[in-house]
């Protein structure tokens, strides 16, 4: 009787495995992104993600209430959005690695289209600020980026 339990154990296993590699497969076509695939669905890795992004939209905030009082730039406020701009773009890169094709699947499409396209703002804004052109153009991008 136990040799039976665990021919089924076996079985129930193998066909887990089977079911789980044929889903990584259906991804991106790595047998190896499993971690980052778990990783980027944990709800701890959302949570940091999602802290990250209320975090930006503070600082952000700042930033205009300090232009507007001051009229001056915030103190290190090119070196704090470097700092954004790579986060979001590494969780972005994480986020493509690991859900490959479906990306584009139906019912998330428009929110990486959206993420894509916030992200790339971002960096449009952090090529200008370094370029030293108009800093007004620049903190009114800010301002459309959280909205």
């Amino acid at each position: 009787a136990t040799s039976h339990w665990r021919q089924q154990l076996r079985k129930q296993q193998r066909k887990s495995r089977g079911t789980s590699e044929t889903r990584i497969m259906d991804r991106g076509g790595n047998q190896d992104d499993g971690i980052i695939f778990r990783l980027v669905h944990s709800r701890y890795y959302e949570a940091v993600c999602l802290s990250l992004l209320l975090v930006n939209a503070v600082w952000i905030g700042v930033q205009v209430q300090y232009h507007a009082t001051s009229h001056t730039e915030i103190p290190l406020k090119f070196e704090i959005d470097l700092l954004f701009g790579i986060v979001f773009m590494l969780e972005l890169l994480l986020r493509v690695y690991a859900i490959g094709r479906q990306l584009c699947k139906p019912a998330d499409a428009s929110w990486n289209v959206f993420d894509i396209i916030v992200v790339m703002m971002m960096w449009v804004e952090l090529v200008i600020a370094a370029a030293s052109v108009d800093a007004s153009s620049s903190s009114s991008m800010s301002v459309v980026r959280v909205i």
